[in-house]
């Protein structure tokens, strides 16, 4: 490399090679094969790292992927698949999603909803604790008991309010 600082001389080589470096790029994507994604109907990227990563980025695979994880941890709960989509589709219809994020969102609080189930699968639930009997006490009479009045209690703050005019 020449004296030159790095920027300049990428800026000079991509000068005189702009041409040879995009044939060669459009050739590439060209020869790569289409590959078709089971995420949705009509999915398709090109086989490049480029194409592949945009096409994971996406709503629509990330959804299907989310869809995917929820029937496997539904799976390890003990429900089926069927009944994993049926769980989808009403809480799509409750929380009444609308787009492929708000979708998204569900997805992932269902996700973490079943990996609390299944952490807590294996903790035995805390037993109740008994409630305690009501245990019916003899009443004494209260004409035998006096009851302690403090002499606090006894005064009457009323006795010193000015007499009524009656």
């Amino acid at each position: 490399m020449p004296s030159k600082g790095k920027s300049e001389w990428n800026k000079t080589y991509y000068a005189k090679n702009c041409e040879d470096i995009c044939y060669k790029k459009k050739l590439q994507f060209k020869e790569a094969k289409t590959i078709s994604c089971p995420c949705a109907e009509f999915s398709r990227y090109k086989d490049t790292t480029s194409s592949r990563n945009t096409h994971f980025k996406t709503l629509t695979h990330r959804v299907w992927e989310r869809e995917k994880d929820v029937f496997k941890f539904m799976g390890q709960c003990g429900h089926s698949q069927e009944k994993a989509k049926e769980f989808i589709a009403e809480r799509y219809r409750k929380k009444m999603t609308r787009t492929k994020q708000d979708q998204l969102i569900q997805l992932n609080k269902i996700v973490k909803e079943c990996i609390a189930a299944l952490e807590n699968k294996g903790k035995p639930k805390p037993k109740p604790k008994p409630e305690p009997l009501n245990v019916v006490l003899e009443e004494t009479p209260t004409e035998e008991c006096e009851r302690h009045i403090p002499p606090s209690a006894a005064f009457d703050p009323m006795s010193l309010a000015l007499p009524s005019n009656e």
